[in-house]
């Protein structure tokens, strides 16, 4: 009697625990995963009773600080491409400007053409070297420094490629003082370190390239004190490169001898090392034979 009486305890017991269970849960029992455990994101219902935790395992939703960091990149990018664009519409219009100006051959006060040697303008005595022109070195300085600017919006290496193409299709105008102020420019753009270690610096590279062009055009068109001056400026800075790339030879060919001397260095002490350990083999193997 007993017996019977334990075992309908227990089983009612049993069936209570599985109903209170069956009731406490906020999710109804699903069937609805499949195999390997995952959730079947087209199931309306499936979505509803998960927590948020479980939706972003699943995959369901993105976690709060991924979209956001999401959505400052796109804002970034956005804002990079803007400026990108904004700098390129301002490079047109100097572009247009300067082209306008008919190449900036004329004199800004009374349209009359350049002299090549001249500092006056021969129909109006303007001084050319006390006014800006448009397109002159003056304002290349200006519109380089414009560009710099962007530096912080749009990246380093996005500006210098904008800069690079600025400077490489610079068109200098050919008269004296102008020719003069941009040969003095890019003697001071140039790194010359870098030209002394060949290095593949895109702007150092533009810069010397224009420099050197420049000089031999120029040479041709210059005479008397301007000619002087081009040539000071143009020996000076070669001067500097071809001492700088002596020292760099020198040092390389320290550096490689030192390099050389600790390998040689290595070699003996190994060799060395070899001849103690053999006699001290040979020298264990002689007392063995005599004990």
């Amino acid at each position: 009697m007993y017996a019977y009486i334990r075992i309908m305890f227990f089983l009612l017991l049993t069936a209570g625990i599985l109903v209170s269970r069956a009731y406490s849960d906020k999710r109804p029992p699903s069937k609805r995963d499949d195999k390997d455990g995952r959730i079947d994101a087209n199931d309306p219902l499936e979505f509803l009773y998960l927590s948020e935790k479980a939706k972003m395992d699943a995959g369901l939703i993105m976690d709060p600080d991924t979209r956001r960091r999401d959505m400052d990149l796109s804002i970034q990018d956005r804002m990079i491409r803007e400026k990108t664009e904004e700098l390129m519409a301002l490079m047109a219009k100097w572009t247009e400007s300067d082209d306008h100006d008919g190449g900036a051959m004329k004199c800004p006060a009374c349209g009359a053409p350049l002299p090549v040697n001249g500092i006056r303008c021969d129909y109006c005595r303007t001084v050319l070297t006390d006014i800006t022109r448009k397109g002159s070195v003056n304002e290349f300085i200006n519109r380089l420094t414009v560009i710099e600017g962007y530096k912080p919006v749009i990246g380093f290496m996005r500006t210098n490629k904008i800069l690079c193409g600025y400077i490489e299709n610079y068109t200098v105008i050919m008269i004296a003082p102008e020719i003069i102020a941009f040969m003095e420019l890019a003697a001071s753009k140039i790194d010359s370190n870098l030209i002394a270690r060949d290095s593949q610096s895109v702007p150092n590279l533009i810069w010397y390239k224009k420099f050197t062009g420049l000089y031999k055009t120029a040479s041709e068109l210059l005479s008397g004190d301007d000619l002087k001056t081009l040539k000071t400026i143009y020996k000076n800075k070669m001067t500097e490169i071809e001492k700088k790339t002596a020292e760099f030879k020198r040092r390389s060919e320290m550096a490689e001898l030192e390099s050389k001397n600790t390998e040689q260095d290595a070699d003996k002490y190994k060799k060395k090392a070899f001849l103690v350990i053999a006699v001290t083999i040979i020298l264990i193997l002689v007392i063995l034979s005599f004990t």
